[in-house]
């Protein structure tokens, strides 16, 4: 895009950036300008928190840039419903002001559809649904992906509580409630050593 070290997510009319080169961090104010002009975003939340900032020799930021202050979970889709992102299918809600990169992993929507393509082949050919392990799963991305998919139970494990109450919200959104989804707080490396034994 010509501008390396720049990261900008969009969620409806929120706008997630990430300044990771003193080369962006130098024109910052104009590139939020910009962004504001040409998206008609109403809100720039910086998560410039990535530790490559940190070798640029620049501060840690995660602030509001311009515009209003995002909610806890940006949520409206087009139809009006209490929602952040509807992906082939499958709704996620998304804070912008913590956890990984922008809130969610934009860049792998490609890889959660082939989850879920993956899921309706499995059932497809054996005419029942996968069981999955997602270990590291975040907000339960491709635990959703492989839900929608038509998989008949999900494991998806994280260290993080909060990530895992936003995964178990995520489910709920999409109705995956029940045996088919099933959250556990554990180190993965230790809940794994504990499935082997």
């Amino acid at each position: 895009d010509g501008l390396p070290g720049l990261i900008v997510d969009q969620y409806a009319d929120c706008l997630v950036t990430q300044f990771q080169s003193a080369g962006v961090e130098a024109h910052r104010e104009l590139i939020a300008d910009l962004l504001m002009e040409i998206t008609g975003a109403k809100t720039i939340f910086d998560r410039s928190d990535a530790a490559t900032r940190q070798r640029e020799g620049l501060p840690i930021r995660s602030e509001l840039l311009r515009g209003e202050e995002p909610p806890a979970t940006i949520e409206t889709n087009e139809q009006g419903e209490k929602f952040v992102v509807l992906e082939d299918g499958v709704r996620y809600g998304v804070d912008v002001r913590v956890g990984h990169k922008t809130g969610f992993y934009v860049d792998q929507r490609e890889s959660r559809l082939t989850a879920q393509k993956v899921a309706e082949e499995f059932r497809r050919v054996h005419g029942r649904g996968m069981r999955a392990l997602n270990c590291f799963c975040y907000t339960g991305g491709f635990s959703l992906a492989l839900l929608k998919g038509g998989a008949a139970e999900v494991v998806s494990v994280d260290s993080s509580q909060e990530a895992l109450d936003m995964a178990a919200a995520n489910a709920r959104r999409n109705g995956f409630e029940g045996d088919c989804a099933k959250f556990v707080c554990k180190d993965v490396f230790t809940y794994l050593r504990e499935l082997r034994d």
